[in-house]
């Protein structure tokens, strides 16, 4: 029979209860059902441990702001990315589409996207050394191995 376990950066094996789920794009300024899917796709919403999310003074809440709202083409972009992408990693999915927000910021002749992707492409910078940090992974054993 297999079991998950969850492991730190460091190898060290921790219980369930330990880390919840980062939304880049917080759910609470998402108001209609295509932007709430939106902040649950894959590689936004991340597990991280608690004490890198939002347990104490030094965690990704209490340092970083939440992050601007997409605009509806900027979303397009980042699902068109997800789509094409095939990186199959969370972590990675995560830089991928941060590196997509950067290069629109970077590239977009739309003054609007542009700011709007700006804004998020320094956010994410911001969030990004927690969600690194607190990285969680899982893996399956075997139960007669452990």
């Amino acid at each position: 029979m297999e079991r998950v376990v969850y492991l730190d950066n460091d190898g060290n094996q921790h219980d369930r209860n330990e880390f919840d789920f980062h939304h880049i794009f917080p759910r609470s300024i998402m108001k209609t059902t295509g932007e709430r899917n939106f902040s649950v796709a894959r590689g936004l919403l991340l597990p991280i441990y608690r004490p890198w999310h939002n347990r104490g003074k030094d965690a990704l809440h209490s340092n970083v702001p939440l992050a601007p709202k997409p605009c509806r083409d900027l979303m397009h972009i980042v699902y068109k990315y997800i789509n094409d992408d095939p990186t199959e990693g969370l972590y990675d999915r995560f830089l991928g589409i941060s590196g997509e927000i950067h290069r629109v910021a970077e590239t977009t002749a739309n003054p609007g996207l542009q700011k709007n992707a700006e804004r998020i492409a320094r956010n994410l910078e911001l969030q990004t050394p927690y969600i690194l940090s607190g990285m969680v992974t899982m893996e399956k054993v075997d139960e007669a191995s452990t």
